[in-house]
């Protein structure tokens, strides 16, 4: 069941979701199949930016000695997120990112080198983005507590594919519960919304099961992506 929340009703009405001015997508459209790190797709999108692919491939390669991680949640109706993030070089093995001059949208992050998010609904993309781009972070929202010290965890995570020159986008978060209302991160399960800029309301999608997350052995990450874009272009060919 859908709800669709106007987030002037809601505490998130002070603290609402900014819109980006800056623009990282390409203009040309991503044909698949890409070789992703937890799953092929074999369809033709114009909805998947190549954000996802170009910006975090660039963003990985620029801090070779960064750890990078890859993550999914499932989630009900046929909904599934996946996502990459990459740590700087002197970040610890547990460590909260959050957005130290909230709500201003832009911030260099302490932790995170790069960050970027896929939205699927029944194995289709449906929406893609990158937030954070070489160690700079666009989404005011973001949170994300994670621990390495034995098996990669995450805890905590407000995610989206929010990006320049669109007119809505998705977020994921253990912070917000269905009806849109934001709450301690961890009391509420990974809820998926979709946000409308024009309306500044958000819709309730989908709840989801746990916040899975990988290690990604350098400099996998990069080569995979690198290779998805040139089976990307072979097929257009």
């Amino acid at each position: 069941m859908k709800l669709k929340v106007v987030i002037g009703i809601e505490p998130r009405a002070q603290l609402f979701r900014r819109v980006l001015t800056q623009d990282f997508s390409l203009t040309y459209p991503v044909t698949y199949p890409v070789t992703y790190p937890m799953k092929t797709f074999n369809r033709t999108s114009t909805l998947l930016s190549s954000t996802f692919i170009a910006a975090t491939a660039l963003a990985i390669a620029a801090c070779a000695n960064a750890a990078d991680y890859q993550f999914f949640v499932d989630f009900d109706g046929g909904y599934r997120a996946e996502g990459l993030f990459s740590t700087k070089p002197d970040a610890p093995l547990s460590f909260t990112e959050a957005n130290p001059n909230f709500p201003n949208t832009t911030f260099n992050t302490q932790y995170l080198q790069s960050m970027s998010l896929a939205v699927l609904q029944g194995g289709s993309a449906i929406d893609a983005g990158s937030t954070v781009i070489k160690g700079v972070s666009y989404e005011a929202f973001l949170h994300l507590a994670f621990d390495a010290t034995t098996t990669p965890t995450v805890s905590a995570a407000d995610i989206s594919t929010q990006r320049g020159g669109v007119t809505s986008y998705y977020f994921l978060s253990n912070g917000v519960n269905p009806k849109g209302v934001t709450v301690p991160f961890g009391s509420t399960g990974y809820n998926l919304f979709r946000f409308t800029i024009s309306t500044n309301s958000i819709e309730y999608l989908a709840s989801g099961s746990a916040f899975t997350v990988t290690a990604v052995p350098a400099p996998g990450a990069a080569a995979l992506l690198v290779l998805g874009a040139l089976a990307g272009r072979r097929r257009r060919a």
